[in-house]
């Protein structure tokens, strides 16, 4: 008994061993966290994060994989980097049920989480390593996380990256797990948090202090798997399509991959093109605009080269259509990629060389596989991505005249987006242009057969008319097929076929021995017979042969004692002919409507003296006219004056055979209200009214995009003369003010040179260099005014305190007072107000409005002022001068328009002003009377920094 008892409870604790390990291994699943530094608008990263995942996701269907972003493209210090860190990682460890608290956990520890622990971790680019690697010191238990670090380059700097050292590249080493210098640590020495958790014993562990300097051994486990730039390749990829290279422009953003890239090109861009000259750009939030200005500029034999640099625009003050409209039609220069992008619906990306995301993604899920299956990932050997693949876009490729030497190149080539053949390009229209001359074609044979049917049918009846008249007497009592049926409904005898017969019928008969067992009516119809009631119907049978025969059957009782023994009389019409005749004009009527709809055409043919005949449903659609047959159609929905010549169209045809048809475009209102153009075709077919038929053809088709479109040509046309009108003033109005000017230079330059005289001399040259001044402040803000409108001037955005500029403006107006009697005065708020525009062309219109109002001031005070308005930026120059009349004060932002004629100016500042202010996003306007001054003001938009 005992011997049993202990059995029993061996296999109790085995159970429960067993059960509680189950448990254990569903509460504590595998996981794999990827930590990446890229954005999402990198496609190649993108693809493979996503080819990573798809694989791990195959082979391990529960196994749980987390995707974080370290956003190190954004970051400016260490503490930002590491707040990434840390939301990545708690973020996967809240998933997974472990809890933090936001105000206590801050220390360097507390990014690691305690509880939660992946089973691997991809490190995804250099900067992703980097920020990893960096808080080794800190990671407790994390520091034998096995890594695999995916798409890394072979060196780095000596010295670990971060965002506050620039990285120094001409001191690399291998990028293995050596000794290197803890820059972090050095970096961490004042924190607080850092000191405490180092302690005494944690720092002889993992640090070494040599020379005053701080160095960790990297005991990581970790594994590499190494990408390639591929620099040369596209460089002697370039050589090959633009041999005649003259000028190569670097463009990117400057984080650790894009400096170590401009590096390494800087390296080899001399040997392959030693004398094309190379310039490097490194594109900020302020300077995005000046760089698409400059890649607009029409220079030829320049190509641009970039990493990860996107062309979206995120700090332009252009819209993104305007941008997407420069770089696929202004841009004469062709973009090339270092790293794999979409290159679809753009022709300005050339596409390049780069290492295949699939092979890379392979190799990353192999390594993390051995891991997974219990491996030590010191046992991995590490890889290099060798394989390069060319990926061009042809489309690019054609518009910048490089397509032809695209055969030169050699290696692995992808050539994308290209161009359809005419065929495909124009596949819709051909295939509508070949329905619709199918369309007419059937409409006509339609047309042809109808009238052939026709007048076959005529014949045969005619025929038919002549063979009824020879057979008439013949046949008189037995045209018809006829019966008699006693009381019993027992059969008497037939006529079939004009030939009488006494013998009971066949089964296959429609005249059956019996009547009231007749298969081929209904249990109804005989009820009505016994009831001694008139039967008419119609009805389908299937004799011997597969054919369908229809026959109308009538079945008369009879008067007893009458006709003898017959009771019931019954006469058959075989209708087969007609049914089949009516089957074929419904197919006939669904063919043709098929067609119209197909067209998009509505087709009626009617007889218009009695309103027989057939209409598609697309005719009554585009009439918006309800189906109605042996109606004429009213056209109610027709606008007034288009009804009055249709109805009076009709009463034409009825009184005389008149040749010319009805084409006219007329409007009818649809059941919503909207108005539609429709064209609209009448037609006779055929004129008999002596028999009581015209027959006329309508057809009618909705031709609203096509008047939308001459509408819109019309008003382009306008467009276009209103701007050569005001070209043709603009270039009158130029000469007219340059010419005057001109004029005194050289007249008094005449007299000057003739006269002796020092007072004329004294008196001679101010006006020779007020004119000279004159001349070219017009000439400056003529090609100012220009190149604002035609959109080449670059405005430089930056911020700027008001009150500074306030003052230098208030010193400006006391310069140019010119004597007069005059008080100026300042309207400014007591707080400091930054505004985040271009101070230079503020300036310039400040200085205008200042000058027009000393100019057109003799006596009072001017005030110059700024204030807020809900989310403007409210300028103002105010006077107490002669005022400008209501009707002028439209005219004065006009180029040359002067309110005074003997007031000495260009006739283009107010003009100017008004460019620069639009073009500044703001508006600008003035309000006066005459002899109460004038305020002329302008808003911005709410830009403060």
């Amino acid at each position: 008994m005992k011997i049993y008892f202990i059995l029993f409870l061996f296999c109790l604790i085995g159970y429960k061993g067993n059960a509680s390990r189950v448990a254990s291994e569903e509460s504590n699943p595998q996981r794999v966290l990827i930590l990446h530094s890229y954005s999402e608008n990198t496609t190649w990263s993108t693809q493979l994060i996503h080819e990573i995942d798809s694989l791990l996701s195959s082979q391990y269907p529960d196994l749980h994989i987390y995707i974080g972003n370290l956003n190190c493209d954004e970051p400016s210090n260490h503490s930002s980097l590491q707040l990434g860190l840390r939301a990545a990682l708690w973020q996967m460890a809240e998933q997974e049920g472990e809890t933090f608290n936001v105000h206590t956990d801050l220390s360097l520890a507390s990014i690691f989480p305690r509880e939660v622990k992946p089973d691997a971790i991809v490190l995804l680019g250099d900067e992703a390593e980097a920020v990893y690697k960096m808080l080794h010191l800190v990671m407790g238990k994390w520091k034998y996380i096995p890594t695999v670090s995916c798409a890394v380059f072979e060196e780095r700097p000596h010295i670990t990256w971060i965002p506050e050292n620039k990285p120094d590249f001409l001191q690399l080493e291998p990028n293995k797990n050596l000794l290197v210098k803890n820059a972090v640590a050095k970096a961490f020495k004042q924190h607080q948090a850092y000191l405490q958790y180092m302690g005494k014993d944690a720092i002889p562990q993992d640090c070494v202090l040599l020379e005053g300097e701080w160095f960790y051994i990297n005991r990581l486990p970790n594994t590499k798997i190494y990408s390639r730039l591929f620099i040369k390749e596209n460089l002697e990829m370039m050589k090959q399509l633009m041999p005649e290279t003259k000028e190569i422009v670097w463009v990117d953003d400057s984080y650790l991959k894009t400096d170590y890239t401009l590096f390494k090109l800087k390296q080899e861009v001399g040997k392959i093109f030693p004398q094309a000259r190379f310039t490097a750009i490194t594109h900020n939030k302020l300077n995005t605009d000046s760089i698409f200005d400059m890649m607009m500029e029409p220079v030829k034999n320049r190509f641009f080269i970039t990493y990860s640099w996107n062309t979206n625009g995120l700090y332009s003050l252009r819209p993104e259509k305007t941008l997407d409209s420069l770089f696929n039609q202004v841009l004469s220069c062709p973009i090339v990629t270092l790293s794999e992008r979409n290159l679809e619906n753009n022709n300005y990306w050339l596409g390049g060389v780069h290492f295949r995301p699939e092979e890379c993604a392979l190799k990353t899920f192999q390594a993390i596989d051995q891991i997974l299956k219990g491996n030590a990932v010191d046992s991995i050997p590490q890889q290099t991505l060798t394989h390069a693949e060319t990926h061009l876009n042809m489309t690019a490729l054609k518009r910048f005249g490089l397509a032809n030497r695209v055969k030169t190149l050699k290696g692995d080539l992808v050539l994308l987006n290209i161009p359809p053949s005419f065929y495909e390009k124009y596949e819709r229209q051909i295939l509508g242009i070949t329905i619709v001359l199918f369309l007419l074609a059937g409409i006509y044979i339609f047309f042809i057969s109808r009238r052939r049917f026709t007048k076959a049918m005529q014949r045969e009846s005619e025929n038919y008319q002549r063979l009824y008249d020879k057979l008439h007497t013949i046949y008189q009592t037995s045209s018809l097929n006829f019966a008699l049926y006693d009381d019993k409904g027992q059969l008497l005898f037939r006529i079939t076929d004009g030939q009488k017969y006494t013998l009971p019928s066949d089964k296959n008969e429609l005249f059956t021995k019996n009547l009231f067992s007749n298969p081929y009516l209904n249990k109804e119809l005989k009820n009505q017979i016994k009831a001694r009631q008139n039967v008419s119907c119609e009805l389908e049978i299937t004799f011997n042969n597969p054919k369908k025969q229809f026959f109308q059957l009538v079945i008369k009782p009879l008067e007893a004692n009458v006709y003898g023994r017959a009771c019931y009389m019954a006469i058959a019409t075989d209708l087969t002919s007609v049914m089949q005749e009516r089957q074929a004009k419904k197919e006939t009527e669904h063919m043709f409507n098929y067609i119209s709809e197909s067209a998009q055409i509505g087709v009626a043919i009617y007889n218009i003296l009695d309103g027989e005949g057939f209409a598609t449903p697309r005719w009554y659609e585009n009439l918006n006219e309800e189906p109605q047959k042996g109606v004429l159609p009213a056209y109610k929905q027709v606008s007034a004056g288009d009804r009055e010549q249709l109805l009076a169209h009709q009463n034409k045809i009825k009184q005389v055979h008149i040749q010319q048809p009805f084409a006219q475009d007329i409007q009818v209102t649809d059941k919503e209200g909207t108005s539609h153009w429709i064209r609209e075709y009448i037609f006779i077919k055929s004129f008999a009214p002596q028999k009581g038929e015209i027959l006329v053809v309508e057809l009618n088709q909705n031709v609203d995009a096509e008047k939308h479109r001459e509408t819109k040509l019309e008003y382009l046309k306008e467009q276009a003369e209103i701007s050569n009108r005001e070209t043709q003033q603009f270039l009158t109005n130029i000469s007219h003010e340059i010419r005057t000017p001109l004029n005194a230079i050289v007249g008094f330059s005449s007299l000057l040179g003739s006269c002796d005289n020092s007072d004329e001399i004294s008196t001679l040259m101010p006006i020779i260099t007020q004119n000279n001044q004159l001349l070219v402040a017009l000439i400056d803000n003529i090609l100012h005014l220009s190149k604002i409108d035609s959109g080449t001037f670059t405005f430089h955005f930056a911020p700027i305190e008001l009150q500074t500029v306030f003052k230098n403006w208030e010193t400006y107006a006391q310069k140019n007072l010119n004597n007069k009697s005059l008080s100026l005065f300042l309207e400014l708020p007591a707080e400091t107000a930054i505004l985040y525009t271009d101070e230079v062309q503020l300036d310039t219109v400040m200085k205008n409005l200042i000058s027009n109002a000393v100019k057109f001031t003799d006596t009072g005070n001017i005030v110059i002022g700024y204030r807020r308005e809900k989310e403007k930026h409210y300028f103002f120059v105010k006077d107490t001068g002669i005022g400008i009349p209501l009707e002028k004060q439209k005219l004065i932002f006009k180029r040359f328009e002067k309110l005074n004629s003997f007031t000495q100016g260009t006739g283009l500042g107010l003009a100017l002003c008004r460019s620069i202010i639009l073009h500044l996003g703001g508006e600008i306007g003035v309000e006066s009377a005459p002899g109460q001054g004038s305020l002329f003001y302008f808003t911005l938009s709410d830009k403060i920094e």
